[in-house]
């Protein structure tokens, strides 16, 4: 499972700095798609790759979704302010950067959300959720 306060971070970030949430729910579906897709492609190939490399070829693939989201859904006062935010909350990273994995941690919590009715789907979720959080714990 995600760990708690990252999704909350990210719930912080994508709800109330960049005030997407509404524009993710509407849009939810195509983004759950493209997301399950690309876990599909990194999860489940048959290539012989380490868990570790299946993960961050995951996150490589979906950054630049997160980043079109934030784009495309946020105004430009709402994004210079979770900018300043970002830049305030961790001094050595990238604001745009830690507001595109944030953005993408609270996608993965509404697609698991999202899926949890449906066996298939909610199983694609749960290992993006476990091998996303295998990224962080190696990172801390």
């Amino acid at each position: 499972m995600l760990r708690t306060a990252i999704v909350e971070q990210a719930r912080f970030a994508v709800g109330e700095q960049l005030r997407l949430s509404a524009y993710i729910g509407k849009h939810l579906p195509s983004i759950c798609s493209s997301i399950e897709q690309s876990a599909r492609k990194a999860f489940f190939a048959d290539d012989g790759s380490e868990p570790s490399g299946q993960a961050l070829a995951f996150m490589t693939d979906c950054m630049p979704l997160a980043g079109l989201i934030i784009f495309a859904g946020t105004t430009e006062p709402d994004f210079q302010r979770a900018i300043d935010w970002a830049g305030e909350s961790a001094d050595a990273v990238d604001p745009i950067s830690l507001l595109s994995t944030l953005t993408l941690v609270y996608i993965i919590a509404e697609g698991i959300h999202d899926a949890r009715h449906d066996f298939l789907r909610y199983g694609v979720w749960k290992r993006i959720e476990c091998q996303v959080d295998e990224i962080f714990a190696s990172a801390s």
